[in-house]
């Protein structure tokens, strides 16, 4: 069983863990995001192991209000966790979609310049 000290020691960096999650959100949903900033927040996320498992067995026989502190970070995390993976899901249709109109345009152009292609023109609807 860990001292009252360790357990408050435990929440703290949970408490963290959530601030970088929810930073790492906010760089995601930017409308410009710095990719450096963002694979480094990734990589701090990515770093940190969290049991959940061991950290409620280092919480037994700590007091009621202390488990349910704790529980209510880990939801925290949980959903926090849901809504990021939400944000990637988004970025990474919004980043197909994008390199379907660059390929769509290449593919325009390189018809244009082909000896081929003479006569075509672009389709402007797409």
């Amino acid at each position: 069983m860990s001292s009252a000290a360790e357990r408050a020691a435990q929440l703290r960096e949970l408490d963290a863990i959530e601030r970088r999650l929810r930073t790492l959100i906010s760089m995601i949903e930017a409308p410009v995001t710095d990719i450096d900033g963002l694979v480094r927040a990734a990589a701090e996320l990515s770093s940190q192991e969290l049991d959940a498992q061991k950290l409620l067995a280092r919480f037994e026989g700590a007091g009621a209000a202390e488990v349910a502190s704790l529980k209510r970070r880990l939801g925290r995390l949980v959903d926090l966790e849901a809504v990021a993976r939400a944000a990637c899901r988004g970025e990474l249709v919004r980043t197909a979609e994008a390199m379907d109109r660059v390929r769509h345009v290449r593919t325009q152009l390189d018809t244009l310049r082909s000896v081929d292609g003479a006569g075509e023109t672009l389709d402007y609807t797409s």
